[in-house]
């Protein structure tokens, strides 16, 4: 290896080409700040104007597939209605002593099992059935509304109990032996406590789903001078009707059946991965 020899002429003309460097415009370090800064500046809305683009898009894409799949999303239409207080003389007609006659009136509000064509269980966001191995073509569906109103239904007739003879503070379905209990309530039945708690925390998910916004008000009430929450509000609803008669036309009212593991046509497993949950 060859011996490194330090020369002082090499450093100075070193020191005086650095200082022409300098002199002649190399960026000084307020300098590049300033530049920085202002790129910054310029640069951020843009990049926000940018996200806020995105996100509208990807908005109306979700908004573009949900619309595609829901089966009954071309019958809806909208009403204006009021909402009776529930107290009173704005009891409706669901409410009241049980009986058959009442447990009709609620039962008739809802329909469970639907069908609908092969062309639109394709576009559902998660997958189904056909109703039965004899109808290939009909798949197996149900709408949410429906749903929440068979689980209301039950909470309805669960509470009901403590209106029948049979059943006291002593001797109730939760204290009761199974032997005892009737069918409803024994465990598996429709009444059993697991059931209500499932269709309480299914109402909870719905409403929290939906999140109504309507404004609840209060005013004040001359006969008990005092301020009041008042439920009779004017809102405006999806027309439930239109949904119901959209129902009663691809009902299927049977049991849905498969004797083995069927075609599934939809999106999205119940135990997918990948699928949002």
């Amino acid at each position: 290896m060859g011996n490194f020899r330090y020369d002082e002429d090499d450093s100075n003309e070193s020191n005086d080409l650095l200082e022409e460097y300098e002199s002649q415009g190399r960026p000084q370090p307020e300098k590049y700040d300033r530049l920085s800064r202002g790129v910054r500046r310029a640069t951020l809305p843009v990049l926000f104007a940018f996200s806020l683009v995105l996100n509208a898009m990807f908005t109306m894409v979700g908004v573009y597939l949900y619309r595609r799949a829901a089966p009954a999303q071309d019958i809806l239409s909208y009403e204006v209605v009021k909402f009776n207080s529930a107290f009173g003389v704005g009891r409706s007609e669901y409410q009241g002593e049980p009986s058959p006659e009442l447990d009709e009136l609620w039962e008739n509000l809802f329909l469970l099992e639907l069908q609908i064509p092969r062309e639109q269980a394709r576009l559902l966001p998660n997958k189904t059935i056909p109703v039965h191995p004899d109808k290939p073509d009909s798949f197996a569906v149900g709408l949410s509304v429906f749903h929440d109103l068979h689980c209301l239904n039950t909470i309805r007739k669960g509470l009901d109990y403590f209106n029948y003879q049979m059943w006291n503070e002593t001797h109730n379905p939760l204290n009761t032996p199974l032997h005892l209990l009737d069918d409803d309530h024994r465990l598996g039945g429709p009444l059993d406590p697991p059931h209500l708690s499932h269709c309480i925390d299914h109402l909870r998910q719905a409403i929290q789903c939906h999140s109504d916004i309507s404004p609840v008000v209060w005013q004040w009430s001359e006969a008990t001078q005092d301020n009041k929450i008042y439920g009779t509000t004017v809102r405006t609803c999806r027309n439930f009707a239109a949904v119901r008669d959209w129902a009663t036309e691809h009902d299927y009212s049977k049991i849905i059946y498969s004797p083995e593991k069927p075609e599934e046509l939809g999106l999205c497993g119940a135990f997918d991965q990948g699928c949002g949950y």
